[in-house]
């Protein structure tokens, strides 16, 4: 399967959902546990196949606390992916968004009851949600054995889409524009964030490259989009080759009471460890995104991308402006996407 990763403004990651399908055999998936949070990954790598990206899902009884919404969300998730062939130990990225700082130990704790034996890379952030009353929401990633069935690249090949806006009372107005884009056909799941910014929105899409089925030379390509040259600290597209794996790092940030400079210090040397036992490196990052909630920092970011990625081709990545990154103290949190570097292992 070849996969597309683009986005409009940034850019993002690939795979599957249409009305024609075609069964798979799924693909392998290979998990290293996170040693300091049940029920997580460090990073989970998955072989070259299917991929459900879903919607927005959430507690059908939002009068229930978090806990309670948590794993009523799971059920309805479990139920979702075996729809195509699939269930919750295929997951492989685990996105959580709370409403509340609070919410963030009750959810930790049914992600490590319910994940315990195949835990996902976690990525958790707090943001307003769409659903009123709702304390939490959870999208993900799983390896299915349902595809799509080769077609040329169109608009059905939009998988996810991601809105970050503000103000984010605005959301309903988001998702009827969209909506009307794919009118007549499968309007994609669309992910809603609350997005810290001057800017009123950015659009992420996640794109199947289905129809392009010949394996390309080299694992992975940022090819430049029209009218916007790549910058040396991120792309705005990424092409991932045909049969190529890719690996999903959890989330990442620091412990309380750390400087914010030292913070992005200490993030992104865990980062350059979890690559190298992953069996990657900064040269083979797909995809990042930043989760940043103190505007006047921002620069150190770019120091440190400096430092660390190859100006020649630095992963497609999204800053996303928010309140919080769902625990105390910490100013950062990040997860990426990446393909493993060329060679034996």
């Amino acid at each position: 399967m070849h996969k597309l990763i683009t986005l409009v403004a940034t850019v993002s990651l690939l795979s599957f959902a249409d009305a024609q399908t075609e069964t798979k055999t799924m693909a392998p998936i290979s998990r290293v546990a996170h040693p300091d949070q049940s029920g997580t990954a460090a990073f989970v790598r998955v072989a070259d196949g299917p991929l459900f990206f879903s919607r927005h899902v959430f507690a059908r009884d939002v009068t229930l606390d978090a806990r309670g919404q948590a794993d009523q969300a799971f059920d309805a998730l479990g139920v979702e992916l075996g729809q195509v062939g699939g269930d919750l130990s295929r997951v492989i990225r685990l996105n959580a968004y709370v409403a509340a700082e609070s919410d963030t130990p009750a959810v930790e704790a049914a992600i490590a009851a319910r994940f315990a034996s195949h835990p996902p890379a976690l990525t958790l952030v707090a943001t307003p949600l769409v659903v009123p009353g709702a304390r939490v929401a959870f999208d993900v990633v799983a390896a299915v054995s349902l595809a799509p069935a080769p077609t040329t690249v169109v608009w059905t090949d939009v998988v996810q889409i991601k809105v970050f806006m503000q103000p984010f009372a605005g959301h309903p107005i988001a998702i009827r524009e969209i909506a009307a884009t794919f009118e007549g056909g499968r309007t994609p799941p669309i992910i809603v964030m609350e997005w810290i910014s001057n800017n009123p929105v950015e659009i992420e899409m996640v794109v199947s490259g289905v129809a392009s089925r010949p394996a390309a030379p080299v694992p992975l390509r940022f090819p430049p989009l029209a009218g916007k040259p790549n910058s040396p600290r991120y792309s705005h597209i990424a092409v991932v080759a045909a049969g190529t794996p890719l690996i999903f790092l959890g989330g990442l940030n620091t412990g309380p009471g750390v400087a914010h400079r030292e913070q992005w210090k200490q993030i992104f040397e865990r980062l350059d460890s979890t690559l190298f036992e992953a069996g990657s490196s900064f040269r083979h990052l797909v995809k990042a995104t930043y989760f940043v909630t103190d505007s006047p920092s921002r620069g150190v970011p770019n120091e440190i991308r400096a430092v660390y990625y190859d100006p020649a081709g630095p992963p497609a990545a999204s800053a996303i402006g928010v309140k919080s990154v769902g625990r105390p103290d910490r100013a950062w949190h990040i997860d990426m996407i990446a393909v493993p570097h060329p060679g034996p292992r």
